[in-house]
């Protein structure tokens, strides 16, 4: 055993490059550190589509456990192959995924400019974007793990959008009237006017010229103007991008093919069932099913030679033609007849012997353009009748809410009931020592019923129109069976993935009516169907912020108080874009997307429907010529002569004021200088002039005035066209007028009328409460449940009226 236990020897020699080394390892250990720190930063901040959120999450957490390992081995100056290694690694495979991202910057951003240009709409914008979004499906990879360079994003080829309903506007400019004059006949008249070659007549007293001045756009013209517009490449391109973009994201488009189909095959069943028609008639049957055939069977081999998505963009391109078609049919096809009948008295000692001491009055067979009655009270659309329901409801609320009526337990219905003199003074002794003068409470009485009964006009003409689409249907019926299509499905509201399990996956159609009906949007037991109606028909949309990924669109207003009832219920929670100047929430947006697509999907489910309605109510637009029929009320014509004996010794002054074809006031004057170029460049067409059945707001009489252009100006375009005014009958201040417009007779005659101008089959009159029914279908009145004659139906309401001294409450 060794005595003694020695240490290794130690060399007393000392390195003089230790310091240095010392230090090159600390800087070695910092740089790589800095290095590894600037990667986990560029990994953390990776942007990328949301498509690729998968990948990128495996992506960060490759690089991110790397990152960890080696900050655990804390030898950082021995690792910089590494940290290298990762960063050039980390470029290459992140590159693909930033690239996807650049290039649908730059798409958006081409879409942005061309519609700040006006080249592109807002539907092109957002579908053509939508359908890029749907398209990419991430960044692939091959068998070999290559990226696949055919799944980078790539916005879908889109091309400029042309105006065309500018087009067709531009288009008519050059097409003329076509005027025929067949007013060549002559018949000679006896004393009672009748045919001096009929049997028993007199000796001949009057000669007649009559027949017809036809003035208009045939059909036929407009389908060439047409024909030339649709042919049109920058049109053709547009309405195939526009039906395209309507079509591509359909759900189910087997089931879509299939209605279209069906609902072809109905047409040509319907069209095939008809009797009963002329020969005219039975080709343009025989043409329209060969038609309908000829569609579904170029339908059937697109389906099959493409597939159904192009069969259904066909469809839709050829709807929208038809769309267009009919709007300038509507707009620009018409036909003007003036009925003439030119007297010249032969023998003025003959006159007395048939007691006819005036010429009769020429009856007016066409309105002229712009004229007011030409429109069904609360206008040619559902948007339209909906506001004018609107403007009724303020009418009454403004007399309603009146501190004069405080008192009353229900205002409303209190002024309703009054019918007499007697429910007059009970009305004034209940509001005590509120009450009005008796001609201001009168006042108030006559505009709520006013106000109510045309309300009820429009409430009609909405039923009458919906029950064309209903048939048998009931219309609770109705909605229960067009909800179905929307049963059990909706739209994904949050990630599943997401740590809040207890949060809604998907926002149901059925979810949304539940909600409008919990917030009192719509009322309680209303369908999915009701739901959707109600947002299709959202009066005053809001507009969804940009974000990355959108540009601002309209959507319904419904959708804040959809998503606040889900915040509220901890259904979603607020997701704050901090990188927004507004801090715009997220999860807003995300139920503002989810409400325009379901109206998306509401509009083409239901478009032809709301077509069908759409059409009858611009089809009641044109069968009432807005003057009011006097021959019960005025049978001698000694009013309707008043008119125009005061129309004939003056013109009307300037300031007269007179409403024009927006229903506008405006002074007379003005109304012909903006017209016709001149104050004095018109006439006034007495046999288109007289009382009207619709009166004014308040209430009180008015009177069509046709106004010409004599072509005194330099508004050639206008020389000999015809302009329709309104005014207030009490303007040409004569007695024989205002008493005549305050009689029974003509307040009967306006009341038919107005049901008459609102294009109903029937009317049970609110102001008889409900005991007179107004049947236009069969010109009829019905009293107490017995019909008679409009005409016998007439004079029995004015006896019944004068007999119980009603007249003051017939407004």
């Amino acid at each position: 055993m060794a005595k003694y236990e020695l240490q290794p020897i130690q060399s007393m020699y000392r390195d003089t490059g230790s310091v240095q080394i010392n230090q090159m390892k600390r800087q070695e250990f910092l740089s790589n550190l800095q290095a590894d720190n600037t990667l986990a930063t560029s990994v953390m901040n990776m942007e990328h589509m949301e498509e690729d959120t998968e990948a990128i999450n495996n992506l960060a957490d490759t690089y991110n456990g790397n990152i960890k390992t080696r900050s655990q081995r804390k030898d950082y100056e021995n690792l910089g192959m590494s940290i290298n290694k990762d960063a050039m690694d980390f470029v290459k495979d992140y590159n693909p995924y930033k690239k996807s991202l650049d290039l649908h910057k730059a798409y958006k951003t081409s879409l942005d400019e061309d519609y700040e240009n006006g080249k592109i709409t807002a539907e092109t914008r957002d579908g053509r974007m939508r359908q890029s979004r749907m398209n990419y499906q991430g960044i692939q990879k091959t068998a070999s793990g290559v990226v696949d360079r055919d799944s980078y994003f790539k916005g879908v080829g889109y091309v400029q959008d042309v105006d065309i309903n500018e087009a067709i506007i531009n288009e008519f400019k050059d097409v003329d009237p076509r005027m025929l004059d067949l007013t060549d006949i002559e018949t000679l008249r006896d004393a009672t006017f009748k045919n001096v070659f009929d049997k028993d007549a007199g000796k001949a007293v009057w000669q007649v010229q009559s027949g017809d001045k036809i003035e208009g756009v045939p059909d036929h013209v407009v389908d060439k103007v047409m024909n030339l517009v649709m042919s049109r490449s920058d049109v053709k391109n547009t309405l195939a991008q526009q039906a395209e973009l309507e079509t591509f994201d359909t759900l189910d488009p087997e089931k879509e093919f299939t209605d279209i189909v069906k609902n072809y095959k109905s047409q040509i069943t319907k069209l095939k069932n008809k009797k009963g028609l002329d020969k005219d008639g039975e080709t343009i049957r025989d043409n329209s099913v060969t038609n309908l055939e000829d569609l579904i069977t170029n339908l059937e081999r697109i389906k099959v030679e493409n597939s159904t998505i192009t069969a259904l963009k066909n469809n839709r391109y050829i709807e929208l033609q038809g769309n267009y078609r009919d709007m300038a049919t509507g707009k620009y096809a018409y036909e003007n007849i003036t009925r003439v009948l030119n007297y010249k008295l032969l023998d003025p000692e003959g006159v007395g012997v048939g007691s006819q001491e005036t010429v009769p009055t020429v009856i007016m067979q066409a309105g002229a353009p712009d004229a007011l009655s030409a429109e069904a009270i609360g206008g040619p659309t559902r948007i339209a009748k909906d506001k004018y329901i609107a403007e009724q409801d303020a009418v009454i609320k403004s007399v309603v809410d009146n501190e004069i009526y405080s008192t009353l337990e229900s205002p409303l219905q209190s002024l309703y009931n009054v019918n007499s003199d007697e429910e007059m003074e009970s009305l004034l002794t209940q509001l005590g020592d509120n009450a009005p003068d008796k001609s201001i409470l009168m006042r108030d009485i006559n505009k709520v019923k006013r106000a109510r009964d045309q309300k009820d006009i429009v409430l009609r003409q909405l039923a009458e129109a919906k029950e064309l689409v209903r048939g048998d249907l009931s219309e609770q019926e109705y909605h229960e069976q067009e909800s179905k299509v929307y049963e059990n499905r909706g739209y994904p509201l949050n990630d599943p993935r997401s740590s809040h399990t207890n949060r809604k996956e998907m926002l149901t159609f059925a979810d949304i009516k539940d909600i409008m009906i919990e917030e009192g949007v719509i009322p309680e037991g209303s369908t999915i169907y009701e739901a959707l109606e109600a947002i299709y028909y959202d009066p005053n949309p809001d507009a969804i912020g940009g974000s990355a990924y959108s540009s601002s669109l309209s959507v319904p207003s419904v959708a804040k108080i959809l998503h606040k009832n889900l915040i509220a219920k901890g259904d979603m929670s607020p997701n704050i874009d901090k990188k927004r100047l507004d801090k715009s929430d997220l999860s807003l947006l995300k139920v503002q997307h989810i409400l325009r697509q379901a109206k998306i999907k509401f509009t083409k489910n239901t478009e032809k429907d709301r077509t069908a309605i759409e059409n009858d109510l611009k089809d009641a637009q044109i069968k009432y010529d807005g003057q009011v029929d006097l021959s019960f009320a005025d049978p001698e014509d000694k009013t309707r002569t008043t008119i125009h004996n005061v129309l004939k010794t003056r013109s009307l002054p300037s300031d007269v004021q007179v409403f024009g074809a927006n229903g506008e006031k405006i002074a007379f004057g003005k109304y012909i200088e903006e017209e016709f170029g001149s104050k004095n460049n018109y006439k006034i067409i007495y046999e288109q002039t007289g009382l009207v059945n619709v009166a004014s707001p308040d209430g009180s009489a008015l009177i069509r005035v046709v106004v010409q252009d004599l072509g005194n100006s330099n508004k050639d375009e206008h020389t000999g066209k015809t302009k329709s005014i309104f005014i207030n009958a009490n303007e040409l201040q004569t007695q024989s007028i205002t008493k005549f417009t305050n009689d029974v007779p003509y307040k009967v005659e306006r009341l038919w009328g107005t049901g008459r101008a609102g294009d109903l089959r029937k009317w049970p009159v609110p102001v008889f409460d409900g005991s007179v029914v107004f049947d236009y279908a069969n010109d009829e009145i019905i009293i107490d449940g017995k019909p008679y004659t409009s005409k016998v139906g007439k004079e029995k309401l004015t006896e019944y009226i004068r007999e119980k001294e009603l007249n003051e409450y017939i407004y």
